[in-house]
């Protein structure tokens, strides 16, 4: 009797907890302004690494070409090697400046191209790239387009309509580590890199969504950061002048 009470009450705990995992995610989206599913990982390189695997798993009898940058973080980088030598052809557009070179970009377009993962914001150099212009041409081309927002999102204001995925995570907007998220088009279907049940950790969940809210409420933050890079790099060109 005592393990039934026990698996009832455990069964309780999980369906309140799925509850407030499903208030949280709706608040995401509100936050957000979208209608994107909201799926939690563990932190950006699951969530790259879950959109990558799971269109290039679902979708490679359709094709086997996926278009990307060199700027990409490594767990986009390692992710494309690992199915490159799975047969998949990869192939890198062309930068001007750090930023994509949209005729390249187009050039490169085929019939068997399944996926272009580029991401939003460079981390080491800041630049960014024009993903609404790159999402409109591969939405023409109906190619899926997924974007590590990991250091945009919470940060600045972004389009990303024209994206089918994008991944970014909480420790980048001062919430917690070990919480990330992948956003997917409803319409969207991937191949799950992990099966089974899963326990969600709420704590951490409910965390995500408050740094997100207090980050989006606090662009006067990264305005002030703007205005200090701009004047370091005019700083370092007029000591490039001398």
């Amino acid at each position: 009797a005592g393990v039934f009470y026990l698996m009832k009450y455990q069964d309780e705990k999980s369906k309140y907890t799925n509850e407030l995992v499903k208030k949280e995610k709706q608040k995401i989206q509100s936050l957000l302004k979208t209608n994107m599913d909201v799926v939690f990982t563990s932190g950006a390189t699951e969530s790259n690494n879950t959109a990558i695997s799971g269109i290039l798993n679902k979708y490679q009898t359709k094709g086997y070409h996926i278009i990307t940058t060199k700027l990409e973080h490594s767990s986009i980088n390692e992710c494309l090697a690992f199915y490159e030598k799975q047969g998949f052809i990869i192939d890198y557009v062309n930068l001007i400046d750090g930023v994509v070179d949209i005729s390249h970009l187009k050039k490169l377009i085929t019939d068997k191209t399944i996926l272009a993962t580029i991401a939003s914001v460079n981390s080491e150099t800041g630049l960014l790239q024009p993903i609404n212009e790159i999402g409109t041409i591969l939405n023409k081309n109906k190619i899926t387009f997924h974007s590590d927002m990991t250091q945009s999102i919470g940060k600045i204001n972004i389009d990303f309509s024209t994206c089918d995925m994008i991944s970014f995570t909480s420790h980048k907007f001062f919430g917690p580590k070990g919480i990330g998220i992948l956003l997917k088009k409803q319409n969207l279907n991937l191949i799950p890199i992990l099966y089974g049940q899963r326990t969600y950790n709420y704590p951490l969940i409910k965390s995500f969504t408050k740094a997100l809210e207090i980050s989006l409420n606090n662009s006067e933050q990264y305005k002030h950061v703007k205005e200090i890079n701009t004047y370091a790099k005019e700083k370092l060109k007029n000591q490039l002048k001398k």
